[in-house]
C-alpha cells in the first residue's frame, strides 16, 4: 500500500510545480517522497538539513556557537532568494543554555517555495524592550539593533563584529560556498558584504524587529516579522523613532502578531507601530475570518487559541511548530505561503500561484 501511494506521489510531482504539490501534501505525505529532495528526510519535527557551529565558520567567534540552521533549495525550483531568519530572545529562565535552530515548519516551508535558508544564531540574550524602552535617548532601540547587527560599542550593549548578524551571516555563506559549490551560497555575498537585494529578513520578536529595522538602511526582497516590530518608548510614549523611514518599499513588509501578545508591548501600541512603520495601508486582517489573500493586508492578526490565553504563548503562537491542525499541518500555512510567495510590487513572485489550503 505504501508502495503505490510513492508512486502515485511521485507521478503527481512530475505534473506540478514542486511548490505547489508539496503545498497540498500534508507532512506524512511529504516523508514518502521527502529523500529524494534533501539529504535528510521530513519527519513530523522535521529537522534542518545541516547544522553549522558559528565558530566552524569563524575562530573569531567565541560565544553564543549554538548551531546555525540551513535548508537547502527544495527540488527544481530556486529562487535565487536567501531567507534569513533571525530568532528572537532567548528567555531568561533558560539565559545560557544550549539552543536548537527553530521556526523548522516554517523554514521548511520557505525551502519547499524555492529558498535558501538560514536560521540564524547570535548574541540574543538581552531584549531590546528591557534595553531600551525606557530611555531617555530617542535613537535608543537603533543604537541597540544596530550594535548587534554589525557591532557596536554602545551604553546599551556591546557586540565585537566578529560576533555580529552582519559576519556571522557572511561566514556562514562563505562555509556553505565552500561546502556546497553547486548550490551557489556565494551568490548572496559581494565583496566580502551581504547582497541585501537578494535576501528575505524575517524573524520573530526580537529578530523580527532586526528584520525590520536592516531593511530601513537596505534595499531587500521582502521583510517578514513575527511578533514584531515592538519597538515603542515608554518614556516618550511613542513609536521607535527608526520606523520613519524605509530603503526597501513598504509593500514588501509583512507582520504577523497575536492580539493578545503584550510582550514588548500591548495591541494599541504595536498598531502605532505598525502605522508609523506605513505598513498599514492595505488595512488590517484578521486571519481567523479571512482567508488568503486577505484583501491583500500586509499587517496580519490572530486571536489564536480563540480563548484567553497567556502573552508569551500568543508571542510566539503564530510561527510556533507545535500549531498543528487535525491532519498534522500548521495551522498558520496558508500565511506563512502568503507572506512567502504573495506579489510585491506589481511582480509576481515564484511559485505565487501554489494553493495553501490543507
Amino acid at each position: 500500500m505504501k508502495s503505490r501511494s510513492l508512486s502515485l506521489l511521485a507521478a503527481l510531482s512530475l505534473l506540478l510545480p514542486a511548490a505547489a504539490f508539496f503545498a497540498q501534501q500534508t507532512d506524512e505525505q511529504i516523508l514518502l517522497i521527502g529523500g529524494s529532495l534533501h539529504k535528510n528526510r521530513y519527519t513530523q519535527s522535521p529537522t534542518y538539513d545541516e547544522e553549522v557551529r558559528p565558530s566552524a565558520t569563524d575562530p573569531n567567534i567565541r560565544t553564543f556557537d549554538n548551531p546555525h540552521g540551513v535548508y537547502f533549495p527544495a527540488g527544481k525550483i530556486q529562487r535565487n532568494q536567501l531567507l534569513l531568519f533571525i530568532t528572537g530572545t532567548q528567555p531568561a529562565e533558560k539565559k545560557g543554555a544550549p539552543q536548537k535552530p527553530g521556526a523548522r515548519r516554517f523554514c521548511k516551508n520557505a525551502a519547499l517555495s524555492g529558498y535558501h535558508v538560514i536560521f540564524l544564531m547570535y548574541p540574543n540574550d538581552i531584549s531590546a524592550a528591557d534595553a531600551c524602552r525606557k530611555s531617555q535617548d530617542r535613537e535608543a532601540y537603533s543604537i541597540f539593533r544596530w550594535a548587534i547587527i554589525e557591532g557596536g560599542n554602545t551604553s546599551f550593549i556591546n557586540i565585537p563584529r566578529s560576533e555580529s548578524i552582519e559576519n556571522r551571516t557572511i561566514k556562514l555563506l562563505e562555509y556553505l560556498q565552500n561546502e556546497h559549490p553547486s548550490q551557489n551560497w556565494g551568490q548572496f555575498v559581494h565583496s566580502g558584504q551581504i547582497s541585501w537585494e537578494k535576501v528575505a529578513v524575517a524573524g520573530q520578536s526580537q529578530g523580527g524587529g532586526h528584520a525590520a529595522i536592516i531593511a530601513t538602511r537596505f534595499l531587500v526582497s521582502r521583510v517578514i516579522c513575527f511578533g514584531a516590530p515592538k519597538d515603542f518608548s515608554l518614556y516618550f510614549r511613542e513609536p521607535a523613532k527608526w520606523y520613519e523611514s524605509s530603503v526597501t518599499p513598504l509593500s514588501r513588509y509583512f507582520a504577523f502578531n497575536n492580539y493578545q501578545d503584550k510582550q514588548g508591548c500591548d495591541y494599541e501600541q504595536l498598531l502605532q507601530n505598525i502605522k508609523k512603520l506605513g505598513i498599514d495601508k492595505g488595512g488590517v486582517a484578521d486571519v481567523d475570518k479571512e482567508v488568503r489573500p486577505f484583501h491583500h493586508a500586509h499587517a496580519l492578526f490572530t486571536d489564536w487559541p480563540g480563548t484567553p490565553t497567556d502573552s508569551k504563548t500568543a508571542h510566539g503562537s503564530m510561527i510556533s511548530d507545535a500549531n498543528l491542525n487535525g491532519k498534522g499541518v500548521p495551522i498558520f500555512r496558508p500565511v506563512w505561503w502568503y507572506m512567502l510567495n504573495s506579489s510585491i510590487d506589481g511582480i509576481t513572485q515564484p511559485n505565487n500561484d501554489a494553493p495553501v489550503e490543507p
